[in-house]
C-alpha cells in the first residue's frame, strides 16, 4: 500500500503514486468529518486489482501539516477495512507535493542497511536460553518497519535484562554477596553518540547525560504503557492512525534502540565467548 499523498498550502497538488502501475484504476472515497465538512481520498488499484495508493488534495501551512492531515483521515479508514476484510493493510511511505513549486517530500520506512558479515569459523560463542530471547527481541526490533512494534521490541530487551539483573541480585544477597552495580547513561556529549543511532541532535538533547533507568521510566509512562494498553477512559492512548502518535514514537526510537543495545552488550558480558 502506498502512502496517503497530500498537498500543502501555497496550492499544493497531490501526486498519485501507483507503485509502478502505469494505468491504475482509481476509486474515490468520500469521508464525512466531525466539523460538518467532507474530504475525498482517491484510492488507486494496481493491475492485480489490489490497493496501491491513497491520494488527497490538502490545504496546509507546511509539509508536516499536510502529511498529518492526510494520515489522520486515511489511516482510520484503512483500519476499518483491515478489520472488515480481516487482512493486513500497512503504509509503505508518504509523498507530499507542493503544487506551485513542485517541491516534494518523501517519507519511507526502511528495515536495515547492507553490512559486510565477518565470521571466524574458529570462534566459539556460548549463549543461554535467556540471552537468546533478548537477541531475538533485538533482531525483531531491527527487522520491523512498524514503529510501534520497533518500540515494543526494544522495550522487551530492556525489560528482560532488568528482570535478569534483579534475579542475580536476589541470588547474590541470599548468599551474602554484593549485588552487581551498573552505571549506564546516555553520553553527555552528543558527539560521542554512535552514528548508527541517528544523528539528529534535537532528538537526543533531552536525554544527554541521563541514566538509562530515568530515561526508560519516562518512556514507559509516556509511551510504552500508552502504546501497549488501551483503556478508552484514560487520556493517554497512542494510536497508529494518528500522525502525532507515530511521530512521538519515531522521536524516542533512536534513543531507546541505543539504550537496548548498550544494555544487551553489557548483559552478554556474563556469557563466555560473547561478542565484545
Amino acid at each position: 500500500m502506498g502512502l496517503p499523498s497530500a498537498c500543502c498550502r501555497w496550492k499544493m497538488e497531490v501526486a498519485v503514486i501507483a507503485n509502478g502501475c502505469p494505468e491504475p484504476r482509481v476509486v474515490s472515497r468520500g469521508m464525512a468529518l466531525r466539523s460538518g465538512t467532507s474530504a475525498e481520498a482517491r484510492f488507486s488499484l494496481n493491475t492485480d486489482g489490489r490497493l496501491a495508493t491513497a491520494a488527497m488534495r490538502v490545504t496546509a501551512d507546511d509539509f508536516v501539516a499536510a502529511e498529518r492531515y492526510a494520515h489522520d483521515l486515511v489511516l482510520p479508514l484503512l483500519s476499518r477495512w483491515s478489520f472488515d476484510h480481516d487482512v493486513a493493510i500497512d503504509v509503505a511511505g508518504y509523498a507530499v507535493v507542493e503544487e506551485a513549486t513542485q517541491a516534494k517530500k518523501y517519507r519511507y520506512g526502511a528495515t536495515g542497511k547492507v553490512r559486510g558479515l565477518v565470521a571466524d569459523p574458529n570462534e566459539r560463542i556460548v549463549s543461554t536460553p535467556e540471552h537468546r530471547q533478548l537477541l531475538a527481541a533485538y533482531r525483531e526490533g531491527l527487522n520491523a518497519s512498524n514503529v510501534f512494534f520497533q518500540v515494543l521490541s526494544f522495550f522487551k530487551v530492556t525489560e528482560g535484562i532488568r528482570h535478569l539483573r534483579t534475579g542475580r541480585a536476589q541470588e547474590a544477597r541470599a548468599k551474602g554477596l554484593g549485588a552487581e552495580r551498573y552505571v549506564e547513561a546516555v553520553p553527555a556529549d552528543f558527539a560521542v553518540v554512535p552514528h548508527d543511532s541517528y544523528t539528529d541532535e534535537g532528538i537526543w538533547r533531552p536525554y544527554l547525560g541521563k541514566k538509562f533507568g530515568a530515561v526508560l521510566k519516562d518512556f514507559e509512562h509516556t509511551k510504552r504503557n500508552a502504546m501497549a494498553h488501551i483503556d478508552p477512559r484514560q487520556q493517554v492512548v497512542l494510536v497508529a492512525d494518528k500522525f502525532d502518535d507515530i511521530d512521538a514514537c519515531l522521536t524516542i526510537l533512536p534513543v531507546l534502540r541505543y539504550i537496548a543495545r548498550q544494555m544487551l552488550h553489557n548483559e552478554l558480558a556474563h556469557v563466555p565467548g560473547a561478542p565484545s
